[in-house]
């Protein structure tokens, strides 16, 4: 009867930790995006947070709002089932707002005792007319990039699983020339894949170089890094690279 009864104590003590596990759950990338220094002249700026559903049921994003109209938010209106990604983009209108700036993203979802989840994003607008080496300091020819380090990281301990971590990450450039310019990419690895949006960066207008890590080809537990040759408008130039590194962990 005593081995009965301690069975019976047992069950009910572990039940609502059984219970508390269930249902969706939310987990995103990164909580806060920094764009660092954006031209006015760009308009917009646009960042999309990676949400994975770590839970055992679909995981439902209700809605999004943002802490002023200078933000628009846009994300994943289908059900994201156990395991899957999607996303929520926020995209700020830098055109007439000058100099620092911080927003906050209420994600109103399903999950249960978490309803309300929090992001951020921030950065620094350049004004109108100012010169742009302050917003973008790399030079390449007539290509000007915000910065040329990429590192894509999954540490050990951190409790995000390998398949999520930041996957793909944008380097904002800046045409100064008086014509456009088309890039090309050498010495990229099997693990990346480089590309630029637009395909031809008009003249004094702002685009971006998209890096895409695929973290299945990368070595767990192992550092790489490599040097991704730019091609500006058929031009090979010896400086103009792009380092990036990846860093995995159990």
């Amino acid at each position: 009867m005593r081995q009965i009864a301690f069975f019976m104590l047992s069950f009910v003590l572990s039940t609502p930790m059984i219970f508390a596990q269930e249902g969706a759950q939310i987990t995103v990338d990164e909580k806060v995006h920094d764009f660092g220094k954006i031209l006015e002249e760009a308009e917009n700026a646009s960042h999309e947070f990676i949400v994975k559903n770590t839970g055992n049921t679909p995981l439902v994003i209700n809605r999004v709002s943002t802490s002023c109209g200078c933000t628009t938010p846009d994300w994943t209106r289908s059900p994201i089932t156990p395991g899957a990604t999607g996303v929520i983009k926020a995209t700020y209108a830098a055109k007439g707002r000058p100099g620092l700036f911080i927003k906050k993203i209420q994600v109103y979802t399903n999950v249960k005792d978490e309803s309300v989840y929090e992001l951020t994003i921030k950065g620094d607008v350049i004004p109108k007319g100012q010169s742009p080496d302050a917003a973008y300091p790399v030079k390449m020819g007539d290509l000007y990039l915000k910065n040329n380090s990429i590192l894509f990281s999954k540490q050990k301990g951190t409790g995000i699983p390998v398949s999520l971590f930041a996957t793909t990450q944008d380097v904002e450039i800046y045409n100064e020339g008086n014509a456009p310019l088309t890039l090309s990419f050498t010495d990229v690895p099997k693990h990346l894949t480089v590309s630029s949006s637009p395909a031809i960066i008009p003249a004094k207008k702002t685009g971006k170089i998209i890096i895409t890590c695929d973290p299945e080809k990368v070595k767990k537990n192992k550092k790489t890094e490599n040097k991704i040759r730019v091609v500006v408008n058929g031009e090979k130039n010896k400086n103009y690279q792009i380092n990036v590194s990846t860093i995995t962990g159990e």
